[in-house]
């Protein structure tokens, strides 16, 4: 893939790119009802008490846990500050919401993610699938390649603006719910339900 074009709108302007969403994380991270303080380890439990930083970017402190080794974000955002993040945040989402970008994003990432995901469902199941749940579908690329291929598709994304860019490129209609909350009313109508990218951006995976 052509990384340097995939992120065109980063590497136009660097600095300030950097300058940018480093101002924008460390507003995030100086905001005290933002924040949860984890008092243990994500992995193996252990108490976080004594454990000094090991690193600290852009007001996130990273911290080595001392019996498993496991380095995490002791002072995490909380769910809802991270969900307002991601609804919200326009920035972020760009880089996948570029319309001159969309087929070669779509070509150089998505449909290679799809021509795996068929290969490994017919080694498992001898078939095609027929319906994909994507969640966090970002601003609706997979979703798009899954309906050029003939498989029916649906999304679920929290960002506005993927949603935004999601109905006006692809004429996809990405749904703004909590997947886990609302898990019961998708089961059953779908093969297989993806999360690409998607675990390092919760809480709590």
């Amino acid at each position: 893939a052509d990384i340097l074009a995939l992120k065109r709108d980063v590497v136009s302007d660097f600095a300030a790119a950097v300058a940018r969403i480093g101002g924008e994380r460390k507003s995030l991270f100086s905001i005290p009802g933002n924040l949860d303080c984890v008092r243990h380890c994500p992995v193996c439990q252990a108490s976080t008490d004594g454990i000094s930083s090991a690193l600290e970017v852009y007001g996130a402190s990273y911290v080595r846990c001392d019996t498993c080794s496991h380095y995490f974000v002791a002072n995490r955002l909380t769910r809802d500050a991270l969900e307002q993040f991601y609804r919200l945040n326009v920035g972020y989402q760009a880089t996948y919401a570029d319309r001159h970008q969309a087929r070669l994003r779509m070509d150089e990432i998505h449909k290679p993610k799809l021509g795996w995901l068929l290969q490994e469902y017919s080694r498992l199941y001898g078939d095609r699938p027929r319906a994909i749940l994507d969640v966090g579908a970002g601003s609706g690329h997979f979703c798009a390649c899954a309906r050029e291929a003939g498989i029916s598709c649906d999304g679920i994304e929290l960002s506005e603006s993927g949603r935004v860019f999601a109905a006006e490129v692809f004429n996809i209609k990405l749904d703004a719910c909590d997947f886990v909350e609302h898990a019961p009313a998708y089961t059953g109508r779908y093969d297989v339900v993806t999360f690409w990218g998607l675990i390092e951006h919760v809480p709590d995976p």
